[in-house]
């Protein structure tokens, strides 16, 4: 497992708000140096002959940056994987390929106990606003976004907001989408025999408060103790557990047309738009679904919606590889699909499988995530 004391990097501010803070992995010297940033001697010596080969070379690489987004009760280094993920991209980095690498992941203001009274739409207001910061001052020419959890929403609803408006120029372009344990959170409340009827309860008193016509972003209709003590806004909860709320992208009682649907922003559309390169990624160690749960075929389910959306690509592979390393193809038509999903076996934040998953979320965005779907 990678260790914390490894991830060393930049906390810098992006917005006004406090609470719109961001942590940037491993910097190199040339770069900590133009930012003030204090660089050790085992560092420095290190990276000389590199700071003397760049400068000798007057040509810019493209700047690209992996923003990874966390779930519910998240915040900094919450996912596992991110340490050996940043290894792998700064090593991209010092290649001859002309690609220069960041990782960064923001503290929201959904972020820890905020996630009871914040939405979507909130957080995809602040991954905005990141964004506009990436390329005005850091020189970022595009992001891929990479969701756990919840913030696979935040992800979807991220690509909503780009692919719905033209912001060309404001913001670093959307390169593509990473989706890791893309799991419903109706499913995770109301599939728990233990945790449904509180779950019903909540939901009751959501619907009671939008009855009496009270505001459900300012109604808080209890308070999360079993979790993290969260206070839950009457908006939140209904968003996460009513089916079709705001946060119900994923659900499995979903028809196939339906999850298309939903999943509109990441599908392209044949003569108009390309499909935004997608990685779907499933935990079979989930412990957030019951055991029957199939998570591998569904991560199938949800890349076969996207690819549906465009009838010039084929329905997607499933590659699965079990615990014990193995692995299954699937049948592949002609052609390429945008969208891909891979089951691995770590549990809700691939622990157990950091390095893999280090690896396979970099394979995808060192080859597919490079420039912006047309």
């Amino acid at each position: 497992m990678s260790d914390l004391p490894r991830s060393k990097g930049e906390l810098f501010r992006y917005a006004d708000s406090a609470a719109c803070v961001a942590f940037e992995f491993d910097l190199s010297r040339d770069e900590a140096e133009r930012r003030g940033v204090a660089v050790d001697e085992e560092t420095s010596a290190k990276t000389a002959d590199a700071d003397a080969d760049a400068s000798a070379s007057k040509k810019r690489k493209t700047k690209l940056a992996v923003v990874a987004v966390g779930g519910l009760t998240d915040g900094f280094f919450a996912l596992p994987y991110l340490p050996d993920l940043a290894e792998l991209l700064k090593a991209d980095g010092k290649s001859d390929e002309g690609v220069e690498w960041s990782l960064i992941t923001p503290l929201l203001s959904s972020s820890h106990r905020g996630w009871g009274t914040s939405s979507l739409d909130r957080d995809a207001d602040e991954l905005l606003e990141l964004s506009a910061h990436l390329k005005a001052y850091r020189g970022v020419d595009g992001i891929a976004l990479l969701g756990h959890s919840t913030g696979c929403q935040d992800a979807v609803r991220y690509a909503e907001r780009e692919r719905g408006r033209n912001i060309a120029g404001e913001r670093a372009p959307l390169l593509g989408v990473v989706l890791q344990a893309p799991v419903s959170d109706r499913e995770c409340f109301f599939l728990d025999p233990e945790a449904a009827p509180l779950a019903q309860r909540r939901l009751d008193r959501c619907r009671e408060a939008m009855k009496e016509d009270k505001d459900p972003e300012a109604t808080v209709i209890d308070f999360m103790t079993e979790w993290d003590g969260a206070p839950l806004s009457a908006a939140r909860w209904f968003s996460l557990t009513e089916k079709g709320g705001d946060d119900d992208y994923f659900s499995s009682d979903f028809s196939d047309a339906e999850l298309s649907e939903k999943l509109w922003a990441l599908g392209g559309d044949v003569g108009k738009t390309s499909a935004l390169p997608t990685l779907i990624i499933a935990s079979l160690r989930e412990q957030y679904l019951p055991k029957e749960y199939d998570t591998a075929a569904h991560a199938r389910r949800l890349a076969d919606a996207i690819n549906r959306q465009t009838r010039s690509t084929p329905p997607s592979s499933l590659r699965r590889r079990s615990e014990e390393g193995e692995e299954e193809e699937g049948e592949r038509g002609p052609g390429s699909s945008k969208a891909e999903a891979v089951a691995l076996g770590g549990d809700h934040a691939l622990r157990g499988a950091e390095a893999e998953a280090a690896r396979v979320i970099f394979d995808f965005i060192s080859t597919k995530c490079l420039r912006p779907p047309l």
